[in-house]
């Protein structure tokens, strides 16, 4: 039988393709976004949250059911708040003469019982809630098992932030 013959390599590649040359253009473009996964980009809390997460690990150090987060007591508490900073005042009557149980009424929080913690200067959210913890009356709010729900509410002012915290317990 005849002999084949070898096969023939590949030709070697010819010259590299060229190097495109960049094209200058007069038209800025954006900087790219840079990319962050979902997983490692969890937003911080903010500092209500904060402040929610210290008071039910108190409370669950106490034997107390954790607080609920509700948006009528947020709204209350973020009002209240705000008046204080606005009107440069400190209390628990807002400048509309009304206490905590009336505004709470006001947005149709039917409750039984309701307390509320009130703080200003105080920049860092666990420095606030031990202020209230070591306070007389206070400490004693935070930590009754008998509220079920809370909001909280901040207000910067030149002196620095209010804090209002509304705990309440549907009737």
């Amino acid at each position: 039988p005849p002999a084949s013959a070898p096969a023939e390599p590949d030709p070697a590649p010819s010259t590299p393709p060229p190097t495109p040359t960049p094209t200058v253009s007069r038209t800025p473009t954006a900087a790219p976004k840079p990319t962050v996964s979902r997983a490692t980009a969890a937003p911080r809390p903010g500092p209500d949250a904060r402040v929610v997460t210290r008071v039910n690990t108190l409370r669950a150090a106490n034997g107390c059911p954790q607080l609920a987060t509700d948006p009528r007591l947020t709204r209350v508490a973020q009002q209240h708040s705000a008046d204080m900073a606005a009107r440069d005042y400190f209390g628990h009557t807002d400048s509309a003469g009304r206490d905590m149980g009336e505004r709470v009424e006001a947005t149709g929080y039917d409750w039984s019982a309701v307390g509320e913690t009130i703080a200003t200067g105080t920049r860092d959210p666990a420095a606030v809630v031990e202020e209230w913890r070591t306070s007389p009356g206070r400490g004693q709010d935070i930590l009754n098992c008998d509220f079920t729900h809370v909001g909280v509410g901040i207000a910067d002012s030149p002196r620095g932030p209010y804090w209002t915290q509304v705990l309440a317990t549907p009737r």
